[in-house]
């Protein structure tokens, strides 16, 4: 009951396309055998069962009452990009998937705009990924100096934009490039001026193990560490390894407090967040499978959700610095309620065959 068809040229790309939507489309079942559908919801367009639409009410009641209070109006007075304008700064020769996926993450969040700066060699793969994408190369590879003039020009590509952006995600596909330290540590003291939330991850949370100091000027940031990501930043802040049995919660606290009370997501079987005086815990279930892309579609959404906390923090005058953190703390624990819940109705549907596209 299957075939393959093979046809040379232009035409047949248009009959394969065809074919793939006709057959493979409309005919897809998931891990339980349940056909599964593409349909429009009021809330966005979403893939899966009936029974397996992720909407905000399916979340926990403290992951509802965040969203609710952070997500802007949508009420027909706004204007383009007022309901979050996030920039991506990742993405290199060999990594362009980790920026798409935050990007998009973001935007299917509820942001409405997205800007990207990538590596020259990256540059050319996200722009056609999808049209949604303004990117825009800030530098390239082999023209790497790492001296001051160098490293000015390369953080002002991004820095000359900030008053744009209502957030930024630092690290995904990056790479570990030793040059880019400085330039980000540039971003990051503009940011911290500007009073827009950061999110470092991947290689972003690298770039603070080679420079913990660069957080001691920054604002309002969030780092979201794995369980080996955090042991290797722990270690380079702390300077001395932690013990393993040692006790999650406090180690966390301790090291949010060494960097600035800076947010952090330890990513693991449960999620903790923390900025060193106020903790919470992401219960979520999500899944047994660990795909690639799914701490880069976390960095997106947690970057839609600090950005609209911080615009609602802005429109009160009386809020002060501590009083933003607070909110950027419960806004990082509903992101990662709704990934983790969103990766749970994945792999109900699809089971060991989970991916994030």
């Amino acid at each position: 009951d299957k075939a393959c068809i093979l046809v040379p040229g232009t035409l047949g790309l248009g009959l394969v396309l065809y074919l793939y939507h006709r057959y493979f489309r409309e005919n897809r079942k998931n891990a339980h055998g349940d056909v599964i559908e593409e349909r429009n919801s009021p809330n966005g367009t979403f893939k899966g069962r009936r029974d397996s639409e992720l909407r905000i009410e399916s979340l926990k009641p403290e992951a509802i009452r965040i969203f609710k209070s952070i997500a802007p109006p949508l009420d027909f007075k706004s204007h383009k990009g007022q309901g979050g304008r996030i920039a991506i700064v990742g993405g290199s020769k060999d990594y362009t998937g980790a920026p798409y996926y935050a990007g998009m993450a973001a935007l299917k969040t509820g942001a409405e705009l997205l800007y990207m700066f990538a590596s020259a060699e990256a540059s050319p793969a996200l722009k056609v990924y999808s049209p949604e994408l303004m990117v825009t190369p800030f530098y390239g590879t082999s023209l790497c100096s790492g001296t001051n003039e160098w490293v000015s020009r390369t953080a002002s590509i991004i820095t000359e934009r900030m008053k744009r952006f209502h957030a930024i995600v630092i690290g995904p596909g990056m790479g570990r490039n030793k040059h880019l330290v400085p330039v980000i540590r540039n971003v990051l003291h503009e940011a911290a001026r500007a009073k827009i939330p950061t999110v470092l991850d991947a290689d972003g949370v690298w770039a603070v193990c080679q420079d913990p100091e660069m957080l001691n000027q920054a604002g309002m940031v969030v780092l979201t560490p794995n369980k080996v990501e955090f042991e290797k930043l722990y270690t380079s802040v702390m300077q001395v390894e932690r013990k393993l049995d040692g006790d999650l919660k406090a180690d966390v606290e301790s090291l949010c407090r060494k960097l600035n009370n800076a947010v952090i997501i330890r990513k693991g079987r449960s999620d903790f967040i923390s900025n060193g005086i106020i903790s919470l815990e992401c219960v979520e279930m999500g899944a047994p499978k660990r795909s690639g892309g799914i701490g880069d579609v976390l960095a997106g959404v947690t970057a839609t959700c600090v950005a609209w906390a911080q615009m609602k923090s802005s429109l009160s005058p009386k809020q002060d610095f501590k009083e933003s953190q607070k909110n950027i703390v419960y806004a990082a624990h509903c992101a990662c309620s709704i990934v983790r819940k969103a990766w749970e109705i994945t792999f109900s549907d699809c089971g060991r065959g989970s991916c994030v596209p």
